[in-house]
């Protein structure tokens, strides 16, 4: 799917009643395409699972999800896994704390570091709705670890914390040097 073929979908999408999974899994969208799908979501009041895994959303197409996360109350499942949102996981991490509907979320292979647990810990705080947090094969150090161990402590409605191929062997992020 191009961007324009994003687009067009999206506009077709923003007041559609019935839809209630979207998956655009495998389709190159970059930041330009999340953004059109992010529009979608402002309006869109049927769709509850959206599957965006496997494309190039980067930093600023996460800013775009995040943004509407904070105030989208029908979306309840949200995968952008295998995605490069590196930095940008900050944001969709943050906007959890003020998320009441997603249940679950996929950053799995999004480049999420030990600052995203730190902020996912957060968020949970004040989540009292997020059940499955997916964050497999990241490099969030032991640090990030304990982040995640913490919010198990801390967040009575999360069921399910997948942390498989994450590197707790390393202070900071994969490929950092600790002395």
């Amino acid at each position: 799917v191009t961007c324009k073929g994003v687009t067009a979908l999206s506009e077709t999408l923003a007041f559609n009643t019935a839809l209630k999974v979207l998956s655009l899994k495998h389709n190159s969208i970059s930041d330009l395409g999340v953004k059109a799908v992010a529009q979608m979501l402002e309006n869109n009041l049927a769709l509850q699972w959206l599957q965006m895994g496997y494309n190039h959303i980067g930093a600023v197409g996460a800013l775009s999800l995040a943004s509407v996360l904070r105030t989208t109350t029908t979306l309840q499942r949200l995968d952008v896994s295998h995605n490069g949102l590196e930095r940008g996981g900050l944001e969709i991490a943050s906007a959890l704390g003020s998320n009441h509907s997603l249940v679950c979320i996929n950053l799995s292979y999004t480049r999420a570091s030990q600052d995203v647990c730190l902020v996912v810990v957060e968020a949970l705080r004040v989540n009292t709705v997020l059940q499955e947090l997916k964050l497999d094969g990241n490099p969030v150090g032991l640090n990030g670890g304990r982040f995640c161990i913490h919010a198990l402590q801390n967040a009575a409605c999360l069921k399910l914390l997948s942390l498989n191929n994450c590197d707790f062997s390393v202070v900071g992020p994969v490929g950092s040097t600790s002395s």
